[in-house]
């Protein structure tokens, strides 16, 4: 049972003590599966497929029985951990022929979805019309579930398309969930995104507002033309001359002028800070040393670090490793 087999995996390094003999790791919040296929169209070309399955819709309804499988164990016992992938396919319609596009089935399934060459084509320039709105299409739709939308965009070293992609992006979003990645395709560089503040880079930084709609295709000729409003300003996007702008026309920057209370962040406890002091030092590695020699009890204290229920030379290993932290 591979799916079960699977979220065990996951779960062990999720949940504390749900697998005695593996530490979990602290801070995670979910779980990132890369890549989930919404067809067999890219293995089929590539590799072949699995003899078990004699259509596109098997293999891909496999696939999505199998999300759905992760995320329930995921979201029972009390627990509530996000489930986002990578979505990939050559193709953008259901295999099934039942859905509006191949995302849609995993609406109740995945908190987020990455579309990894959203607009651009792995650096080989735009792709064509059709498939740039049908990618518009599944981000809107896909954001009205409250699901998180984020665009990769496979640039070629330079910026000359950033504008037209980011207008691409903004025909999805609404504000909350979305986020947009112009990255450098030639040199494999998901670290080089075009991050701020950097004087190199373009400011995203546009005071639009809330959108008060969503896009619509304003011109298709000469040019095919799509805009969208926000509360104040206008987005536009030209599929022929591949170009995108940014209108401001009211003034959102104001609403907020009163700088908002943030509050300080709790930071995530230590478990080698045995005495909950803050920090971990010597004074931590004489419990558990007392504790292992049983001159001293840990009764108050958690001392078991590597949660294989034994305090040995293992938990105070642990204690040295985080010294300062």
């Amino acid at each position: 049972n591979w799916q079960k087999f699977f979220t065990q995996r996951v779960l062990r390094e999720l949940v504390a003590n749900y697998q005695p003999g593996y530490e979990f790791v602290s801070g995670i919040e979910g779980l990132f599966i890369d890549n989930i296929e919404l067809s067999w169209t890219k293995l089929y070309n590539r590799i072949g497929v699995p003899k078990e399955y004699a259509t596109d819709c098997s293999y891909t309804q496999s696939v999505r029985n199998f999300v759905s499988y992760v995320h329930t164990q995921l979201h029972s016992n009390g627990r509530s951990y996000s489930v986002w992938a990578n979505m990939i396919s050559d193709a953008l319609t259901d295999p099934c022929g039942v859905a509006a596009n191949s995302w849609v089935p995993f609406d109740d399934y995945l908190e987020g979805g990455m579309d990894e060459s959203y607009v651009l084509n792995w650096g080989a320039g735009p792709y064509d019309d059709a498939h740039i709105e049908k990618e518009m299409a599944i981000g809107s739709d896909w954001v009205k579930k409250g699901n998180h939308f984020m665009t990769i965009i496979q640039a070629n070293g330079d910026i000359k398309y950033n504008m037209y992609t980011f207008a691409a992006y903004l025909m999805t979003t609404d504000g909350v969930n979305g986020s947009y990645f112009y990255a450098d395709t030639p040199n494999g560089r998901y670290a080089h995104y075009f991050t701020l503040p950097n004087s190199a880079y373009p400011d995203y930084n546009y005071p639009l507002g809330a959108p008060t709609g969503d896009k619509y295709l304003a011109s298709t000729s000469p040019d095919r033309i799509w805009k969208r409003n926000f509360a104040c300003g206008e987005v536009t996007l030209n599929l022929t001359m591949y170009t995108g702008s940014v209108n401001i026309t009211g003034n959102c920057s104001s609403v907020n002028s009163s700088p908002t209370s943030i509050p300080t962040p709790i930071p995530t406890p230590n478990p080698a800070d045995i005495d909950k002091n803050g920090q971990i030092n010597a004074v931590d590695l004489i419990l558990v040393l007392k504790n292992w020699l049983g001159v001293s009890s840990c009764s108050t204290f958690i001392c078991d670090l590597n949660h294989d229920s034994k305090i040995n030379v293992l938990d105070a290993s642990i204690i040295i490793g985080n010294f300062g932290k």
